[in-house]
């Protein structure tokens, strides 16, 4: 399951926070088209105004919690860089 239309993906996306269900690595990778990655004692994966957080395990996978920032709130955390 890859979504083709970005309006699609946003949609999965909201309905994952709004529920508030777990998403599997796999699962989160067929939405967005990438594996979510961390550092080694990181538990968050930002890609966009999209947020993930470890939250455990779903069988052999990480569960993954989404969660969605405003851009304020995203140029707060992750600053631009001024040229």
């Amino acid at each position: 399951m890859i979504m083709e239309s970005p309006i699609e993906k946003h949609q999965w996306l909201e309905q994952a926070k709004e529920n508030q269900w777990l998403l599997t690595t796999s699962e989160i990778k067929a939405i967005i088209g990438v594996r979510p990655k961390t550092k080694k004692n990181v538990n968050i994966f930002v890609r966009g105004n999209w947020v993930f957080l470890k939250k455990g395990k779903i069988g052999n996978e990480i569960a993954w919690m989404v969660k969605k920032v405003s851009l304020s709130e995203t140029e707060s955390v992750f600053p631009r860089t001024r040229i």
